[in-house]
């Protein structure tokens, strides 16, 4: 499931969606300010201590346009001094500073209406904080909203729309009365909006449905803060400590999402009590307001690799910050994935990325930035710019190879890295004399890495090295040194020591006799480990790994996936006869799991054995699944 799944809706058309509906919950949440009470006031404050200035004039998006109250055939009454129309307040009923909304239409090029929006304001008044205590049970709140949803619903129907032609949205606040209305969507305005789709940011409740998604960062307080408990008490009860957010996961929602902003670089500013309470922890919930987040993710190049359960890092720190810290998934008390694979996403500014030992994807969007790549299977994209790849050690520790459309690829120190969009490739040592200095910097061209130091007769420039390249087609090739690009590919080595990188696609992998390094790339491979001490790292997708007779083998798998839509398999039935026998053979080795079996092992790097045990693995006579079938 992609990143941003909508239901009935394509990867493109959910895409463009979750952008649209942003766009207009943050201009609906962007003008609100009655009774003298602004929470963007207070947040602002905040955040002129602790992070970047806030973006707080959102436009309306292209082709959209407000719909009036009188339009709607509602009484003018409803309609404050801001021009929202409000809602009452369960408790206070309707008193000035009720829950606001606007709806908005947008007109095709033949201009009919096409599409209608109910985007819910924000907090913006105290009469706001009153009502948090109804956004669990919900039914109250959604009484109040049973009259402008019905004018709505009458309004649609005259232009000839159905539910399926609204988007209901908002943030924060609003976020929730997405949630609310979508929960109780069945019985408000006859169920016109039972197929309309949901969409909330940053919302503190959750109501799951295939029609709701729920967009937010994880180190954002206010994100997910109730979940989807039916009352109020019960959601306290299940929060951590003095009230702090317990980072649940849910199935409407993204759940992994990190903005890299001033107060997430620099930690002790005290994220570690990740609580509504704490005003530092409310810095992600203002940073989130900046209205090219979503676009910037649904806009990298790596995106259709993203899924729902993906860790996904923005960069969003402030003017002096982008020099100073290096933007990636670091550790932190708001996350449990410090470890695991990430997507870091670039600003249009310079930005300093780095990925960690797992396997990164870094896109660096616009801007002259700088890219540290680690070890693990790691995907880099310069974008626009002058950008400059970091790589730990020597050119002489990598072997450089040239691939098509301008990417390059450097194999060493644990890691394969392919990049593209790059222009300088930095070394972080072998510089100076003797080459005991620090790092030297190359100019990527056509035939070679160009040492960037002025005088030719000190030239130490790298060779590219020699590699058989496959095509965009299914392609069959047996080779020492193998980069198959895109297509379902079926590689094979020698008798030796081979790297084979299946890029994207479903590849089939096996290296033969001798240690080899097998890289799957993206899609769900098929890695097959035999002789030799093999070294395999999967990429993205489900993988299948595959281990044949068992005989002089010890091989690793450095990526190993137990939990998501990218859990992957190991198969041992060549080797192992049944459950009780795996059982029997597995160990804990450090933070390794470890499989014993005659003439070999298997490590998977990183792995809790305890964890391995429930499922991930084939042994015996069982048939294997259809969907991780053999190409």
């Amino acid at each position: 499931m992609p990143l941003f799944s909508v239901s009935k809706l394509n990867v493109e058309d959910a895409k463009a969606l979750t952008v649209t509906a942003y766009e207009l919950a943050l201009y609906s949440n962007s003008a609100a300010d009655d009774a003298g009470f602004s929470a963007v006031d207070v947040l602002e404050t905040i955040n002129h201590v602790s992070g970047p200035a806030l973006e707080s004039e959102h436009k309306i998006p292209s082709g959209w346009r407000e719909v009036s109250a009188a339009e709607l055939g509602l009484d003018a009454s409803i309609v404050d001094k801001d021009g929202y129309i409000t809602l009452s307040s369960p408790l206070l009923g309707g008193v000035s500073g009720g829950p606001q909304l606007k709806v908005l239409a947008e007109h095709d090029s033949l201009g009919n209406i096409s599409r209608v929006c109910v985007s819910y304001a924000g907090t913006n008044n105290p009469v706001d904080i009153v009502d948090y205590f109804y956004l669990n049970e919900g039914n109250q709140i959604a009484d109040t909203m049973e009259p402008v949803l019905a004018s709505v619903a009458s309004y649609m129907s005259a232009h000839g729309l159905s539910g399926d032609d609204a988007i209901i949205t908002g943030y924060s606040l609003g976020g929730a009365l997405t949630n609310i209305q979508a929960r109780f969507s069945g019985q408000l305005a006859d169920g016109f909006f039972a197929e309309s789709n949901y969409m909330g940011y940053a919302s503190p409740f959750i109501f799951e449905a295939d029609n709701v998604l729920n967009v937010g960062f994880e180190n954002d307080a206010v994100y997910r803060y109730v979940g989807d408990h039916e009352d109020l008490e019960t959601a306290i009860g299940n929060l951590d400590g003095a009230l702090e957010n317990n980072d649940g996961n849910y199935s409407s929602s993204v759940d992994n999402l990190v903005i890299f902003d001033d107060v997430y670089a620099s930690l002790t500013l005290s994220l570690s009590n990740h609580s509504v309470l704490n005003p530092f922890a409310w810095s992600a919930h203002l940073s989130g307001r900046t209205a090219d987040l979503v676009s910037r993710i649904v806009s990298s190049s790596f995106y259709e690799w993203m899924s729902q359960d993906s860790v996904v890092v923005v960069a969003a720190l402030g003017e002096d910050a982008r020099g100073i810290y290096w933007v990636g998934d670091i550790w932190s008390p708001t996350s449990d994935h410090y470890g695991d694979p990430a997507f870091i996403v670039g600003s249009h500014f310079a930005d300093l990325l780095a990925g960690s030992a797992a396997n990164d994807y870094i896109d660096g969007l616009a801007g002259d930035d700088r890219i540290r790549a680690s070890s693990g299977y790691n995907r880099v994209e310069g974008g626009s710019g002058d950008d400059a790849l970091i790589l730990e050690g020597r050119g002489s520790d990598y072997d450089v190879f040239k691939l098509d459309d301008g990417k390059v690829a450097a194999l060493g120190n644990g890691g394969l890295t392919i990049a593209q969009g790059i222009e300088t490739i930095e070394f972080t040592r072998g510089g100076g004399w003797f080459h005991s200095g620090p790092g030297v910097n190359y100019l990527v061209q056509d035939s070679h890495l160009e040492d960037a130091y002025k005088f030719s007769w000190f030239d130490r420039d790298i060779a590219y090295s020699k590699a058989t390249l496959g095509d965009a087609g299914d392609n069959v090739i047996k080779g020492k040194v193998v980069f198959a690009g895109a297509g379902n590919d079926h590689l094979s080595g020698t008798s030796g020591q081979d790297v084979l990188v299946g890029e994207e696609g479903r590849d089939w992998l096996n290296g033969g006799g001798g240690s080899d390094l097998l890289y799957g790339g993206e899609g769900n491979d098929v890695i097959v480990l035999s002789a030799g001490n093999d070294r395999a790292n999967g990429g993205t997708g489900q993988d299948l790994f595959v281990v044949k007779d068992g005989a002089a083998m010890h091989a690793v798998i450095e990526d190993f996936a137990l939990e998501g839509e990218q859990k992957d398999i190991l198969d041992l039935r060549d080797v192992l006869s049944d459950d009780a026998a795996f059982e029997r053979s597995l160990v804990q080795v450090g933070d390794d799991s470890v499989v014993h079996f005659a003439g070999g092992t298997v490590r998977l790097e990183g792995v809790d054995a305890a964890s391995l045990m429930h499922g991930a693995v084939l042994t015996g006579q069982v048939d294997l699944p259809d969907a991780l079938s053999v190409v």
